[in-house]
């Protein structure tokens, strides 16, 4: 992985940016503890709330995932750590140490926001209780995203995110129709802590709009499994309401009943995703006359293909003519004419091409440069999920270092001295 060298670049602090703010406050504050929260984190530094991330002394274990820079293992250097990790500051605390323990619940009483990524009990087991701190802090919003939440026969069980998307549905229904041929959902990316992270985003937010009228807040419980349980698009329906088990299919959606296929071989050896063809009779006409001046005639232009029930019903039989005639052109073509006469085709892409459309990088800033002073050079990182004409959004400023903000936090929000630092560095505290 290369960076581009740029001159050095003045950082945005909040002072520069509209901020995910309330009409009293400068911004919202959130602390960031243990695992599962990384992503929750990320949606809301990256609308401008100020988050603090906890790290054990050495670090988090999301910076000992690859892929890492230049492929050498280095806390400092996961590529994995920084894209999760941008816009947020880092504090590192041994909470192991009553010293530690007590900086942590001080900080807790300044902050607007807790996420909590720790095993079910475990702040209870280290004397930090939900009950007290919000009794310390009535304002204070806490989020636990756990394995199975708080409750239950399951809530002390463990799982990662491929038990996860396994239990949650995903796997069955993702992949290819041959269950033998691997490639279903990987634990490459964590995608089911994205799902439950982005519902834990929409509790947070929530529970900030109903702080403003209440002035109180409140305790979310976000399970990992119930949260992907959700996000099975069809399956779940299918089953409560007709007993049905959908089915995996190549590159289309499960179903219970086996369609036909939508991906298809271009003339450039590229893959094309054609689907949503016999909607309507204007479309229907564009295509048909396209595989006329191609040389391929067929039957199509018979009378009977004017019924879209006729065409739904032979669907597998003009579809090979389809295959054909793709074969004649390249598949960003296809998707140019595809998308004139109003279809839903786009050619099959590696994540990376996208980095040269310009739709994205030109026209939507998407991948933004986000610069490493260390390294003297700067990166392209995902811009924002979404965007909004009443915040700015990031990222702005790296992932930090390890403990890289323990000072300028514990100074701004705790009072402590250079000095105090110090000692709490020689003693193992932070």
């Amino acid at each position: 992985m290369r960076g581009k060298a740029i001159p050095p670049m003045v950082e945005r602090g909040n002072g520069g940016r509209k901020a995910l703010a309330y009409p009293e406050e400068q911004a919202v504050k959130v602390l960031e503890l243990g695992t599962r929260v990384f992503w929750a984190g990320k949606l809301l530094s990256e609308q401008g709330a100020e988050v603090i991330k906890i790290e054990p002394v050495g670090g988090s274990p999301e910076r000992r995932t690859g892929p890492f820079l230049n492929d050498v293992p280095h806390p400092e250097m996961s590529v994995y750590f920084w894209h999760y990790n941008t816009d947020k500051r880092s504090l590192t605390l041994n909470l192991e140490t009553e010293e530690g323990r007590d900086i942590l619940r001080r900080l807790i009483g300044k902050v607007d926001v807790l996420l909590d990524g720790f095993a079910v009990g475990y702040l209870k087991g280290i004397g930090i209780k939900y009950a007290d701190l919000m009794k310390a802090n009535p304002r204070l919003i806490i989020c636990s995203i756990s394995d199975f939440g708080q409750t239950g026969p399951w809530r002390d069980f463990r799982a990662d995110n491929l038990v996860h998307m396994c239990l949650g549905g995903q796997v069955g229904t993702c992949g290819y129709d041959d269950p033998t041929i691997s490639g279903v959902c990987g634990d490459e990316v964590p995608h089911a802590y994205h799902i439950a992270g982005a519902m834990a985003v929409k509790g947070v937010l929530a529970a900030l709009i109903e702080r403003l009228r209440s002035g109180k807040g409140q305790y979310i419980d976000v399970p990992v499994h119930s949260a992907a349980s959700t996000e099975t698009e069809l399956a779940l329906a299918a089953w409560e309401h007709a007993g049905m088990v959908v089915l995996r299919q190549t590159g289309r959606h499960a179903m219970p009943m086996r369609n036909v296929w939508w991906t298809t071989m271009a003339g450039d050896g590229r893959y094309l995703l054609a689907f949503a063809i016999q909607v309507r009779d204007d479309q229907w006409a564009k295509l048909v006359a396209h595989f006329k001046a191609d040389g391929i005639q067929e039957d199509l232009e018979d009378e009977k293909y004017q019924d879209i029930k006729t065409r739904s019903a032979t669907e597998s039989h003009w579809r090979k003519i389809l295959k054909k005639w793709c074969l004649l052109h390249d598949s960003m073509w296809l998707t140019n004419v595809g998308q004139q006469m109003g279809f839903p085709w786009f050619q099959v892409r590696e994540p990376c091409e996208n980095l040269a459309d310009a739709h994205f990088s030109e026209d939507r800033g998407y991948f933004p440069e986000v610069y490493y002073p260390e390294l003297g050079c700067s990166f392209r990182d995902i811009g924002s999920t979404f965007n909004s004409t009443e915040c700015d959004s990031g990222p702005w400023r790296r992932a930090p270092l390890i403990g890289e903000h323990n000072e300028e936090v514990l100074a701004e929000y705790l009072g402590y001295t250079k000095a105090e630092v110090s000692t709490l560095h020689s003693g193992g505290t932070i």
